[in-house]
């Protein structure tokens, strides 16, 4: 009973309709996925001392947990979203990185304090992105060309 209820929790998602639009899910959730994975967390695996540091300093709890959970987030949660696996599951995992990295990291940037907009260093733009892009396919899924196809039909 349970597992009914939840695999289509984490693996649903039929996608956009006509090949058109499934072919631009896709390319949006592989481009996204590789993103953040290779862009963002590869470097963040294991966490360097800077990172873990700034993490502290923003009084992120457990800074060196929290510096894991972020690089391994962005990495593996980067890949699973590329493979459309887990899809709504590696995008709740990005939703937690990205929204401490909004509205924690860049919150002086809502305040007026820091820059919003690239390519100012430390801008805000980014996070805010790669957060609604991670929400887009939680709502979404994986569509159809994911691997989450494959798992919805067992």
């Amino acid at each position: 009973m349970l597992k009914q209820k939840l695999k289509p929790l984490v693996f649903g998602g039929v996608g956009g309709g006509n090949a058109a639009s499934e072919i631009g899910l896709l390319v949006l959730r592989v481009t996204t996925g590789l993103f953040i994975a290779f862009g963002h967390g590869l470097g963040k695996i294991p966490p360097k001392d800077g990172f873990v540091q700034y993490l502290d300093k923003l009084d992120v709890p457990m800074p060196y947990l929290n510096a894991w959970m972020a690089g391994l987030g962005e990495l593996v949660g980067g890949v699973m979203l590329a493979l459309g696996l887990a899809t709504r599951f590696a995008s709740a995992w990005l939703i937690g990185v990205f929204g401490v990295a909004t509205f924690v990291a860049k919150a002086p940037a809502f305040r007026g304090e820091a820059p919003f907009w690239v390519p100012a260093e430390g801008a805000a733009e980014p996070a805010v992105l790669y957060l609604v892009l991670a929400l887009t396919f939680l709502l979404v899924g994986s569509g159809r060309t994911g691997v989450d196809r494959f798992l919805r039909k067992n």
